[in-house]
């Protein structure tokens, strides 16, 4: 079967979703104790963004 849009496509991970919130989870701990790494914020927002895409 061909797929004409590849974004279409069913995403597959050798994480579970547990993980995944628990991947967010860190992160955001890790925001509220060290604060950011980056000035603008934007790195640490599409990080958790992208995961959250991710588990749809």
């Amino acid at each position: 079967m061909h797929i004409a849009n590849p974004l279409q496509r069913s995403f597959t991970t050798a994480h579970t979703r547990s993980l995944i919130d628990l991947e967010i989870e860190m992160a955001e701990a890790l925001i509220k104790k060290n604060g950011i790494a980056f000035p603008d914020y934007i790195f640490e927002k599409c990080y958790i963004a992208a995961l959250k895409f991710i588990l749809n």
